[in-house]
């Protein structure tokens, strides 16, 4: 008879199965959204699944109450890590030529306590998806 093979696993490199958290099944993603106020800093709950944060939008009944030409600009800005922290810039958004910007941040457990904020006239919304931390979700 043959022998069979059994597949090189790439991140244990030894020919075995992989651990059981690989085969698990865990939900895949779940979408989230805020809404900022200006000048009312926002945090999302806290969870032990990665924060894909992946747009921002001004919100259209502040697109609709101003005129392309005097709507003044919002930054959306973020504090990774707790109160201490700097205020981290993301994206400036304006009616005039700007009212939503796409992003591409990963904030995960680890990071601590994360907090949004809009500064300028506009509430934003923010939205994205959370998808499951394998170092920190338990597997059913």
């Amino acid at each position: 008879g043959t022998a069979r093979r059994r597949a090189f696993h790439p991140i244990l490199g030894e020919e075995k199965p992989p651990p059981a958290i690989c085969r698990a099944a865990l939900p895949m993603s779940t979408f989230w959204g805020l809404v900022l106020l200006p000048g009312n800093p926002a945090s999302p709950p806290p969870s032990p699944w990665n924060l894909n944060v992946t747009s921002v939008a001004l919100s259209a009944d502040y697109i609709a109450a101003t005129s392309n030409s005097d709507g003044e600009q919002t930054t959306l800005q973020v504090r990774v890590g707790g109160d201490m922290a700097p205020w981290m810039t993301l994206a400036t958004l304006s009616p005039s030529d700007c009212t939503q910007w796409s992003l591409g941040h990963v904030i995960g457990p680890l990071d601590g306590r994360v907090t949004f904020r809009a500064q300028g006239a506009a509430t934003l919304h923010l939205t994205g998806y959370s998808v499951p931390d394998i170092a920190t979700t338990p597997v059913p």
